[in-house]
């Protein structure tokens, strides 16, 4: 089984992108569980969604608390204490964020943490997509995702997209593709 947590924040684009990938997942035939981390979404204020998947059934209910891997939508949330303590070794922490991993140093007890970046504020401002923010950050992010983790279909991803964002549907999937061109990350 494969978890993730995006973190960001309230009405920022977190539960679209998780959505997004949960459906995304569903259509490769995974079985797949995306909720939010508390019921009420405030404004501004932090927000996670979790996102966990499997060939099997799932049934597990309850909170994800040791992710594989981390999309973080707002980089300012890792300077909060114990931000990403919880992300599992070797697991993929995916950062908006305009400068390369090699410039964006992950805390000193996250060496073996894999860190990717995307700058995803970019990449909606070139798609021109101003009056669909939540949902073009939320492609762009899950975009980036299918790239650097690889258990996302694009093709699946651009499709679900397409069929479930309506009037915002072709500015999500040219971020999503774009960030899924343009994402920093070292193998």
């Amino acid at each position: 089984m494969t978890e993730v947590t995006i973190k960001g924040r309230g009405f920022g684009g977190v539960m679209p992108a998780a959505r997004m990938l949960a459906a995304a997942l569903a259509r490769q035939g995974k079985f797949v569980q995306a909720f939010p981390a508390t019921e009420h979404e405030r404004s501004q204020a932090p927000f996670e969604a979790m996102l966990r998947f499997d060939d099997e059934r799932i049934d597990l209910r309850c909170l994800v608390t040791h992710p594989d891997h981390m999309i973080v939508m707002d980089p300012r949330l890792l300077a909060q204490p114990g931000s990403v303590d919880a992300l599992e070794p070797n697991g993929w922490l995916i950062v908006n964020h305009p400068k390369r991993p090699h410039e964006t140093k992950p805390p000193e007890h996250l060496s073996s943490v894999r860190l990717a970046t995307v700058d995803a504020n970019r990449i909606e401002t070139h798609c021109k997509a101003w009056d669909v923010r939540t949902e073009a950050l939320a492609g762009t992010m899950a975009g980036a995702f299918a790239r650097v983790t690889g258990l996302v279909d694009l093709a699946q991803l651009v499709e679900t997209i397409g069929e479930s964002e309506g009037r915002c549907s072709d500015s999500c999937i040219s971020c999503a593709r774009l960030a899924f061109e343009e994402v920093c990350f070292e193998r």
